[in-house]
């Protein structure tokens, strides 16, 4: 049986996909939540809907803005003894949400995909929006290039974030999903 864990999985896409793992894909999801109580709420309807698949999936609190706690939500999946198929960053805030979207949509699934590593045994899954190529055709040669090329190093990627942030439109929403794209 596959294991695979899901940040952001108690609501939308999240807990869309969490569903559709577990009852189509007959997966063990490991659904993160930030907030508890949403992720109780989410979590309670799949197993509501599938009562028998309730043993296949599981909560697991972790904020991705916070080292403590991704390296908690890490040492709980470890606990279980299992190597994880996948890891799917799938949190997330909106343009129009409270909080930091750089610090959540592009420094997030680095944290967790740094963090969860040793337990993934064949791929990462980034969600990033259509609001990345929004972005950045809108941007210089130069930057459309940096954000395009494999051969972008980390850091090379985080100071061009860094210099644009502060004039970045919609919040930073665009160039979060843009510099996770390219991550």
């Amino acid at each position: 049986m596959k294991c695979i864990f899901v940040t952001g999985g108690n609501d939308g896409i999240g807990l869309a996909l969490c569903r559709q793992l577990v009852v189509d894909h007959g997966c063990r999801v490991f659904m993160g939540s930030r907030s508890l109580e949403r992720g109780k709420k989410g979590l309670k309807t799949i197993t509501d809907a599938h009562p028998e698949k309730a043993n296949a999936i599981e909560l697991v609190q972790i904020d991705v803005t916070d080292d403590t706690s991704v390296a908690a939500a890490f040492e709980v999946v470890k606990s279980k003894g299992v190597k994880l198929y996948a890891l799917v960053n799938n949190a997330g805030v909106g343009f129009n949400a409270p909080g930091n979207v750089l610090t959540t949509n592009f420094y997030g699934p680095k944290r967790v995909s740094e963090a969860f590593v040793p337990l993934v045994t064949d791929r990462i899954v980034n969600v990033s929006s259509g609001a990345a190529s929004m972005w950045l055709r809108n941007q210089d040669d130069v930057t459309k290039s940096l954000f395009s090329s494999a051969d972008t190093t980390w850091e090379e990627l985080n100071a061009a974030v860094q210099k644009l942030a502060p004039s970045a439109s919609m919040g930073g929403y665009g160039l979060s999903k843009a510099g996770l794209t390219a991550y």
